[in-house]
């Protein structure tokens, strides 16, 4: 092939790899604007390489580097992220020639056209089989920590490059032997890919214990607070006793009233917090009641919808209530009196939302597009600003939108799934 050739399959390859990084990866963070500014730069650092000769792998990390920049995204996962589609894309083509040589006959010569073909063909593949099968599957790269990530890179990079390389020395090699080859690498990236599940699922699980491990005094308490009060209870039908014993009938109903009125507001608190199904949100909000009567907060509740353990893993759970909520109380404690923090979780016009409200200091409106930026806060302090960004992190994972707005002296965290 020449030059002109050469550039038009690259460029193919790289829609190719770009379709399944917006797809699977960017999703609604993808932006037509951008990607024409990847493939237009791409493109010329493309002619660049082919012209000097360069090697493939040198092109493939600028156009790696570019669109880290581009989307702002951490260098290391998208090096991992284009190193999984150009691997898929390399056993695809790897599967096409087998088929070609094989069963069809017909002797791969690596000629344009049959290149051109093969990469249009699996476009044309991936696409078809993305939006009838896996557009609501995702690649769940933003769990895994940065030497796993590492472990990945080094080991889809060293495949990629040892393929590439033996590739550009002479493509006989892996021509001779497709089938074998496709085989190997088909099979080694299966087992990669399962790798990478397993230990995400494991990643999780020990979230998951870690924070029921964290609630279960929690739970424990609630436990303790209702057995105390089962055993107040003969002391409750003790003093109604008596007041039918000392009492004159004209008092003794509004002695009754005021008494059982009195219970009724005390028990209230802790009858309410059973009635909530998921543990988590029931000891979370136990300890808020408990911290609202310490500093003297209103705090008040609404549960109308347990939806969140069926979006939301315990722990995403646990990270945006107690960063809102802890956010919340910590404004309302600087006013002297009339603290008031508010918890609604409820749905409204097919959105299952969790909103806070607080009657703090009002955020200032310049900062409303600032707080959920890593490191942004408020107020000062060298270990803060991260705990709205990790709430936005996990809403935007889990395909949430997160609003932020004042109405009537509230603030208000209003987070829509």
């Amino acid at each position: 092939m020449n030059i002109v050739e050469d550039f038009i399959v690259s460029i193919l390859e790289l829609i190719l790899i770009m379709y399944l990084w917006n797809k699977f990866c960017l999703r609604d963070k993808s932006s037509i604007y951008k990607n024409i500014v990847i493939l237009v730069l791409s493109s010329g650092v493309i002619s660049v390489c082919i012209y000097m000769n360069l090697n493939v792998i040198f092109s493939y990390l600028i156009i790696i580097f570019i669109g880290s920049i581009t989307y702002e995204k951490n260098i290391f996962k998208t090096i991992l992220e284009f190193c999984i589609f150009l691997a898929m894309d390399m056993m695809l083509q790897l599967i096409d020639v087998c088929i070609l040589t094989n069963l069809i006959g017909i002797k791969y010569k690596a000629n344009f056209n049959q290149n051109a073909s093969i990469v249009l063909f699996n476009l044309t593949f991936v696409v078809a089989l993305y939006n009838l099968v896996l557009k609501n599957k995702r690649i769940y790269v933003k769990h895994i920590n940065k030497r796993l990530i590492g472990c990945f890179i080094v080991n889809y990079g060293l495949y990629i490059t040892i393929s590439k390389l033996i590739w550009e020395y002479d493509k006989n090699i892996i021509l001779r032997h497709v089938f074998s080859y496709a085989t190997i690498l088909t099979v080694i990236f299966l087992i990669q890919v399962y790798l990478y599940r397993y230990i995400i699922k494991v990643t999780e699980y020990k979230k998951e214990l870690e924070v029921r491990n964290k609630y279960l005094p929690i739970i424990e308490s609630i436990t303790e607070d209702i057995r105390t009060r089962q055993h107040d209870f003969k002391n409750y039908i003790n003093t109604i006793n008596g007041f039918i014993q000392i009492c004159s009938k004209d008092e003794l109903m509004d002695r009754l009233k005021e008494y059982i009125g009195n219970l009724n507001s005390s028990n209230k608190d802790i009858e309410d917090i059973m009635y909530i199904n998921n543990t988590v949100v029931k000891a979370i909000i136990y300890s808020k009641v408990r911290e609202a009567q310490k500093y003297n907060i209103d705090f008040s509740y609404n549960i109308e919808n347990n939806f969140l353990e069926d979006i939301l893993k315990d722990y995403e759970i646990s990270n945006i209530l107690n960063n809102i909520l802890n956010n919340a109380f910590e404004v309302v404690r600087e006013q002297e009196n009339n603290r008031i923090v508010i918890l609604n979780i409820l749905c409204e016009n097919n959105n299952n939302i969790i909103e806070i409200r607080n009657n703090g200091k009002h955020i200032e409106s310049n900062d409303f597009y600032n707080i959920f930026k890593k490191g942004f806060s408020t107020k000062s302090g060298t270990k803060r600003g991260y705990g709205l960004y990790n709430v936005k992190k996990i809403v935007d994972l889990n395909k949430g939108k997160i609003q932020l707005f004042s109405e009537n002296n509230f603030t208000i965290f209003k987070i829509l799934f």
